[in-house]
């Protein structure tokens, strides 16, 4: 008597393909921005809620990965180019454009639906707002003038008034003055 199977059979997780998309999301980076907003709503709740906290951090988190994948995407003809990036996934063809964008518009896509759930509509509005910004108006600009870097100032800083958002209905003056320093 034969026995069926009743586990499906391990998923097999290719390593470096799993690297490369880590690679794409700049976790190190990233991770600061989701800290940002962290501190934004800690500095700012009336009482400091764990779980809407985590939300802030996980929904930024997501979104600003999101950005990072898109950005590589738009700059891979770029990043061939140059000794400090044609490591990158897709300069190596371990990810495609393609890939790369689907996966960074899902992931500010569910980032910002964890932060509407989870901590509020106007903080995933902000968040996906930053997003567009970074991606449509900050990266082209790179190429066309060195003020980009003041434009990509705001980007940078928006993630601690995603978590004032979390925290209020508005921007109090301490979130305006977190997010100028």
């Amino acid at each position: 008597m034969t026995e069926l199977a009743t586990e499906a059979p391990p998923v097999s997780i290719d390593r470096s393909t799993a690297a490369a998309y880590a690679e794409l999301c700049k976790l190190r980076l990233n991770t600061m921005s989701a800290l940002s907003a962290v501190a934004g709503y800690g500095l700012v709740a009336p009482t400091l809620g764990l779980w809407t906290a985590f939300h802030v951090g996980l929904g930024t988190m997501l979104v600003a990965c999101g950005a990072a994948a898109v950005n590589q995407a738009i700059e891979a003809p770029f990043d061939r180019q140059m000794r400090r990036t044609e490591r990158r996934p897709l300069p190596t063809g371990q990810v495609t454009p393609a890939q790369a964008t689907g996966f960074g518009l899902a992931l500010g896509f569910v980032g910002g639906l964890e932060l509407f759930v989870g901590a509020s509509p106007l903080a995933a509005l902000l968040a996906l707002a930053t997003m567009a910004l970074y991606l449509l108006i900050y990266t082209p600009l790179k190429r066309r003038t060195p003020h980009n870097t003041l434009i990509g100032a705001l980007p940078g800083a928006m993630p601690v008034l995603v978590g004032v958002a979390a925290a209020e209905a508005g921007f109090p003056p301490i979130g305006w003055a977190l997010f100028a320093i």
